[in-house]
């Protein structure tokens, strides 16, 4: 057995009390080889399973040579978990049904503009942001259906089809874009309707489209969530059946759930946090086979829950991990080697984003006003500061569209403030403070989740946030014995706003 290689930190820059510690990350040496040797046997026990459509026969294999090419995107069952035992993975019948009557002309050069993108092909989509945006869809009945539901987030598909919510009902939902949007008939579009309900035994923590999703194959349409004290499901997005299922065990043999949640660029690996180390697995192997990679290690490192992950879009060997413990690591592939971390928020980190050319990272916390730009070329170095409400501990998302010219975020009085981070500072040594290049009201109560559409000029927003009831008042709020001031608006809906100063017939 090799001696474990010692961490050797190093402060290298301190500025505003931000601090980046360059660091090694402790050798995982017989993690790798013990996982690797699991994962090699494996391969001896291939499985392949075929199924017939009308037009071509789909190959799913769990062979890592052939998974992720041409008709191999995705997983075999999941021969481990019982729920999965002689379940299709793929209705592809019903797929492909859905396909042929949904199709238009709009819509394939919607799917068309969408695959460039993919590919790395980016064109600018026009905004304007000289007016207030315009509400064009929005759904509220969908989460009133249960006292006391709200939203926690909603992400457009890559291929920007549909939009995925998460709410505290346990339930995540899928809502297709309404067929007039693909005409630019933003005006005549109707409300939101939920397509697809994926209910999860317990809270949900995380979820994720499959990076390549695309509607053309039906293969590709699934996502990933995870929720307490259960496996990682891979959801297919058209039947709203689980594929298969990934079981994260600790040293006790015991099941332990993932906190975060995050595929490779490719769609070949699955990055899962937990508690003090982030564990990967193929995404062509479901079951238990993973490898362990600790970021705590001998007192050094990254303590804490790792609640949040993201790939870095440009250096392909890169990715970033958010912890609880207020910190942020830079990893390097292969093997998971702490490169250096971040320090600066007041709370723990809840949402992290590359900007598209991979040199800045944007990171917010709870119970923290400011999202932080860091400067990855120079480690320790504030760009930006972006002020924000967030008052509570709830996970407030905020994106980045598509060009990385505009960051949206929701703020807790129901308000959604985008701004323009192409400014730079003038001194190097010195962090800008950037004010909104719009601000306006969006909802009645704290918006959790904002997301650009990756092809048209459209924001989605959702809201809520868990309410306590003060003693003297009734459930439903009537019977009013305390001051007026302490009664606010509540609202649980999902919105789409045209980021557009006229709207095109």
């Amino acid at each position: 057995m090799e001696e474990q290689q010692e961490y050797n930190p190093s402060i290298m820059d301190d500025q505003d009390d931000r601090l980046v510690m360059s660091q090694k990350s402790p050798g995982n040496d017989d993690i790798e080889n013990a996982t690797t040797a699991t994962l090699n046997q494996s391969n001896d026990s291939t499985q392949l399973v075929q199924m017939s459509t009308s037009n071509q026969d789909i190959h799913y294999t769990a062979d890592e040579n052939l998974a992720f090419q041409t008709d191999d995107n995705l997983v075999v069952q999941d021969s481990n978990d019982d729920t999965n035992q002689d379940q299709p993975i793929i209705n592809d019948n019903n797929s492909q049904a859905q396909m042929d009557d949904d199709t238009t002309i709009p819509y394939q050069q919607h799917i068309k503009l969408s695959n460039s993108i993919l590919n790395g092909v980016r064109s600018p989509i026009e905004y304007d942001f000289t007016t207030t945006p315009i509400q064009v869809s929005a759904n509220y009945s969908e989460f009133e259906m249960k006292r006391e539901n709200f939203l926690k987030g909603c992400k457009w598909s890559p291929d920007g089809s549909c939009l995925l919510t998460n709410a505290d009902d346990n339930v995540l939902r899928i809502f297709n874009l309404p067929s007039e949007a693909y005409n630019q008939q933003f005006q005549s579009m109707p409300d939101l309707t939920c397509v697809l309900r994926m209910a999860e035994g317990e809270t949900i923590y995380d979820y994720t489209w499959y990076p390549k999703m695309s509607s053309y194959d039906a293969s590709t349409c699934c996502f990933l969530s995870t929720s307490r004290d259960h496996p990682l499901h891979l959801w297919d997005a058209y039947t709203g059946q689980i594929r298969c299922s990934y079981k994260c065990f600790n040293h006790l043999d015991e099941l332990s759930p993932a906190h975060s949640l995050a595929f490779s660029l490719n769609g070949e690996l699955i990055y899962c946090g937990s508690k003090k180390s982030v564990r990967v697995f193929h995404t062509s192997r479901p079951g238990r086979d993973f490898e362990d990679r600790p970021t705590y290690v001998n007192k050094e490192g990254q303590s804490g829950i790792i609640s949040c992950i993201a790939m870095n879009p440009y250096h392909t060997n890169l990715y970033a991990v958010g912890s609880y413990s207020r910190s942020v690591g830079i990893y390097e592939e292969p093997g998971g080697y702490l490169c250096f971390q971040l320090k600066g928020h007041q709370g723990g980190i809840t949402h992290l984003q590359f900007s598209p050319d991979g040199n800045r990272l944007y990171t917010g916390g709870r119970k923290d006003s400011e999202i932080l730009c860091w400067d990855l070329r120079q480690p320790g170095i504030v760009l930006q500061s972006m002020t924000r409400q967030v008052l509570t501990n709830q996970r407030i998302y905020f994106d980045l569209d598509r060009s990385g010219t505009y960051l949206s975020s929701g703020n807790q009085d129901g308000s959604i403030s985008i701004w323009d981070i192409t400014a730079s500072s003038s001194d190097d040594e010195k962090a800008i403070t950037l004010s909104p290049l719009l601000q306006f009201t969006a909802h009645c109560d704290a918006v959790n989740g904002v997301s650009f559409h990756p092809t048209l000029p459209l924001l989605a927003s959702s809201c809520g946030q868990r309410l306590f009831i003060t003693p003297g008042t009734t459930y439903d709020g009537e019977d009013i014995d305390q001051d007026p001031e302490e009664h606010s608006l509540t609202e649980s809906s999902v919105k789409l706003w045209l980021l557009l100063s006229h709207i095109s017939q």
